[in-house]
């Protein structure tokens, strides 16, 4: 007989799920066994000392799942996986969903079931460049994009960039030395130049100050009195936009 949800233990709960693929990984554990294996123990080291992260980080070979209740603690342990990674000289790429989710420990076993994980993972095969999507169906809290006006485009975790919302992969603490490790990324990997110039587009958005926020949110934040009009709001592709 078929169990119904309310029957389930434990019972499944609903969460934000991010997916991330760690690019270039795998030729990384082919040719480098050693290396891959010092960089794995950097990522432990970092997410068991940093305290800042609340949501639950599972990695297992090149591939990363962060799960937790809350959207900001999935897009905080993102951003934090982004420092570690780029400081590494390598980059991710991933999707973020809601959906529900099933875990259960048993002995020295993990099971997973979840549907959200399933729309992440969705979301990280088709994203063709390096960012760590969100879900157009996540009702994101007005409070996030206000951190950009309170902070400015490099300290906010999530970003605007053409169309997309994104968890951001810089931060203060790595973005004057970021456009440098992209660079020499691009260098090593000229087949894949187009993905590191949109990194690098994204870098220079931000260097400029742009609102990196989507429009309808920019106006909702001016008639709540937030932030004031201005006459000029730069877009997420950098030109200048004199919205009526």
């Amino acid at each position: 007989m078929e169990l119904s949800e309310e029957e389930i233990s434990p019972p499944a709960e609903q969460r934000y799920v991010a997916f991330c693929d760690i690019l270039g990984f795998s030729n990384r554990i082919i040719s480098d066994f050693s290396g891959t294996v010092r960089l794995y123990n950097e990522f432990a080291k970092f997410i068991a000392g940093a305290d800042y992260i609340k949501a639950d980080v599972t990695i297992y070979s090149d591939s990363i799942i962060v799960s937790s209740l809350s959207l900001v603690d999935v897009i905080q342990a993102v951003n934090a996986l982004w420092f570690i990674a780029q400081t590494h000289f390598v980059i991710i790429r991933g999707g973020i969903a809601y959906g529900r989710y099933w875990q259960i420990s048993q002995d020295k076993h993990m099971f997973v079931v979840s549907d959200a994980l399933v729309h992440a993972v969705k979301i990280e095969k088709s994203v063709g460049f390096p960012m760590v999507m969100i879900a157009d169906n996540i009702d994101i809290p007005l409070n996030l994009w206000v951190s950009r006006f309170e902070h400015g485009p490099i300290a906010t975790p999530l970003l605007h960039f053409r169309d997309r919302n994104i968890v951001n992969p810089f931060g203060i603490y790595w973005f004057a030395s970021a456009r440098g490790r992209i660079l020499t990324l691009m260098e090593q990997s000229p087949g894949h130049e187009e993905k590191y110039q949109w990194l690098l587009a994204l870098h220079e958005a931000i260097a400029n100050q742009h609102d990196l926020v989507p429009w309808g949110v920019v106006e909702r934040l001016i008639k709540m009195g937030v932030i004031s009009r201005r006459t000029e709001f730069p877009s997420e592709d950098g030109e200048a936009s004199n919205p009526s």
